[in-house]
């Protein structure tokens, strides 16, 4: 398979099975091709297409994330077009796929690009495959949803959520000290908490809360938790983010160190932007108040 594919005319049921007729591939180098071209069309591509992440290494990021990328659209988007039992469905043959192909017990007939390109690069790297393990935990999560009742819940999500991209890349990079992926983590924390205040409306509509049920203090908000938030006093809306701002500012805050904290200068330079584009993306959001339960900020 050598011809280049739109991301948004990807069959994703095909691409939880070991073998397919649409995406089938024959060497690892087509494998690598396949995730790279996922990589540089999705319009959330960060590190994954930077200039500053090594040459000899850049395909491994690829891999991580058209990885990630395809297991968060089976339950983003396809839980909205087939509904929650065929997207749960999905992602657990697609966990058992990523089990299998590292089990020696198996004798599987391997062509699935994503999980060729997923099993080299969780070789050739020494990488433990329990980050992405936690990721597909958070998916279905995301399927299953339930209100977070405390910020605790909140915090044991973006654990698996958020925290396992930044420990992959650490790895990738030879740079995961203790110390380093707990900065880390701070920051991919931080990171997740922006984005569910700048996705606020969008999610609200969906019926995914991410603001902590502890700081709402009723239940009765019923199931429509955009119109209950519209119709909240604007100060009290104000008070409730205020605190969850602070949190996700203590997060970063934190995450900055550990700019001292590894080696590689152009590691340094990426999460350097990152921490700073977060930063603008965030005082947007500061300044919006109760107007962000209409309008999504943008960079």
């Amino acid at each position: 398979m050598k011809q280049k594919i739109k991301y948004s005319e990807l069959k994703l049921e095909q691409l939880v099975k070991p073998d397919n007729t649409l995406y089938d591939v024959n060497s690892v180098d087509e494998a690598y091709s396949f995730v790279c071209n996922i990589a540089k069309q999705h319009y959330e591509n960060f590190v994954v297409g930077s200039v500053l992440v090594p040459r000899k290494i850049r395909k491994y990021f690829f891999s991580i994330y058209a990885f990630a990328r395809i297991a968060d659209d089976i339950a983003d988007e396809l839980v909205l077009s087939a509904g929650g039992d065929v997207a749960n469905l999905l992602l657990d043959t697609y966990q058992k796929l990523l089990e299998n192909i590292f089990d020696k017990s198996n004798n599987i007939r391997l062509k699935n690009p994503v999980f060729i390109a997923i099993k080299d690069t969780v070789e050739k790297n020494n990488l433990s495959i329990l980050p992405l393990v936690r990721l597909l935990s958070a998916f279905r999560q995301d399927i299953n949803f339930k209100r977070l009742e405390t910020f605790s819940d909140l915090f044991e999500y973006c654990h698996n959520s958020a925290n396992p991209v930044g420990e992959l890349i650490l790895s990738l990079f030879k740079e995961a000290t203790p110390k380093a992926i707990h900065y880390s983590n701070c920051v991919c924390t931080a990171l997740q908490l922006i984005n569910f205040w700048q996705d606020l409306s969008v999610d609200l509509r969906r019926g995914r809360c991410y603001i902590p049920f502890e700081l709402i203090g009723t239940d009765e908000i019923g199931d429509n938790y955009l119109d209950y938030f519209r119709s909240m006093d604007t100060k009290n809306f104000c008070s409730i983010m205020k605190e969850c701002y602070e949190y996700t500012n203590n997060y970063l805050e934190e995450g900055k160190k550990i700019l001292k904290e590894v080696h590689s200068f152009k590691l340094r330079l990426e999460v350097g932007f990152i921490i700073y584009t977060a930063r603008r993306v965030f005082n947007k959001i500061k300044k919006m108040e109760a107007d962000i339960l209409n309008v999504r900020p943008v960079r």
